[in-house]
Parts: C-alpha cells; structure tokens; sequence
C-alpha cells in the first residue's frame, strides 16, 4: 500500500505535468533525462498514433472484435467439463460451530 500512495502522490501528478506540458516547452536533451524524454516523447506518439489508426478504423476494428468474442463464446460452451467433480454444484457452504 506504501508503494501505491507514493505512486498516487508522486509520481502519477509529476507524468500527469509532463504529457499535459505546452508544445513549445522542451525537457532537457541530454543526459538521462534527456534519454528519458526522448524515449517518452517516441511512446507517446506511438501511443497517439496507434489510438488515432483503431478509431479511424473503427468498423474494421469492431467487427474483429465481434468475432473474437464470438469466438470465446463458442469455445467456452464446447468446453469439456469432466475435470469438474459433479459434486459442484456453485454452492458455497458456511458452517458456524
């Protein structure tokens, strides 16, 4: 829990400032925080950029989905149960002595 509120109260406002920054402001570029940002900046275009591909096509992109859940569906009803005791019915039990 200690590592989640520092991430909360450090680290998820300081990424929040640096996406959210101007255009024109430019992070150091040397070094490791240049490193850093430069990697930073790549990831964040190719985020953009693979978001702005799927909603642009999104039929296509919806249609594959469809069809890998139909898919799922189909799969997990021809799934064999035998490895189940018949025993389990989906019932829980609580015994209080």
């Amino acid at each position: 829990m200690v590592l989640s509120v520092i991430v909360a109260i450090v680290l998820t406002p300081a990424l929040c400032a640096t996406m959210l920054r101007a255009k024109d402001s430019h992070g150091k570029t040397t070094g490791p925080f240049g490193w850093f940002n430069r990697g930073f900046d790549w990831t964040n275009r190719f985020y953009r950029n693979s978001v702005g591909h799927v909603v642009g096509r999104k039929w296509r992109y919806g249609v594959v989905y469809l069809l890998i859940v139909g898919g799922l569906a189909f799969l997990f009803l021809r799934l064999p149960t035998s490895f189940l005791p018949n025993e389990d019915q989906g019932i829980m039990f609580a015994q209080i002595s």
